[in-house]
């Protein structure tokens, strides 16, 4: 869309395949833009530490312009970028749906590619340790609240992969609100989840 308005070449890669590059295009004059709605996105921000370290040539070092599309001018990816663009997008007060999609979308690959003997766990960790709750809350919750730490899900999960379950629930009270939501409906679940998991935001009134 940039290309075809701006009339001028322009790529999109993800900040995960843009690291595993070994060579990434460094023309003068080209704009590296970043967007993240958290401005805190681990590989969104080490991306753009690659660029702003500059290239060399036989003039010498030079750097190349940077900007950041982002919900968020407190953040990282806000600090480092020469311009920005505030996309506004107002607090984000969940991520359910993509969860949901990604929860489906693991069991019908699963299903697909059984009889390729390939395995697909869908890992549904539950609280987390991780710098997420201070970021999504703009710094008004400094932890995850009754959060495990990653490197316990992580194992727990492939311990659940490699005995070929397609799901992998963490805790037991949350294998307790999988099996009880099978019996009640979707909008009691999700006015629960929002009375009862609804977080404090910085300058919320």
């Amino acid at each position: 869309l940039l290309g075809e308005i701006a009339g001028l070449e322009a790529r999109a890669i993800y900040s995960s395949e843009f690291l595993l590059k070994k060579v990434i295009p460094h023309d003068k004059g080209t704009l590296y833009i970043f967007i993240t709605q958290s401005g805190e996105t681990t590989d969104t921000i080490k991306a753009m530490h690659r660029v702003n370290e500059g290239f060399q040539s036989d003039e010498g070092k030079y750097y190349l312009d940077t900007m950041c599309i982002t919900n968020n001018e407190n953040s990282t990816i806000w600090r480092e970028t020469k311009y920005h663009i505030n996309c506004h997008a107002g607090v984000e007060t969940s991520i359910a749906a993509t969860k949901s999609f990604t929860l489906s979308f693991s069991i019908a690959l699963s299903a697909e590619l059984k009889h390729r003997k390939i395995k697909v766990c869908a890992l549904c960790p539950g609280s987390v340790s991780t710098e997420f709750a201070n970021v999504a809350s703009n710094g008004a919750r400094k932890e995850v609240l009754h959060g495990i730490e990653p490197e316990k899900v992580v194992s727990d999960c492939l311990k659940k992969a490699f005995k070929n379950k397609k799901i992998a629930v963490f805790r037991f009270k949350w294998k307790c609100s999988a099996f009880f939501s099978r019996f009640v409906s979707r909008f009691f679940v999700a006015n629960f989840m929002y009375k009862n998991c609804k977080r404090p935001y910085k300058n919320e009134s």
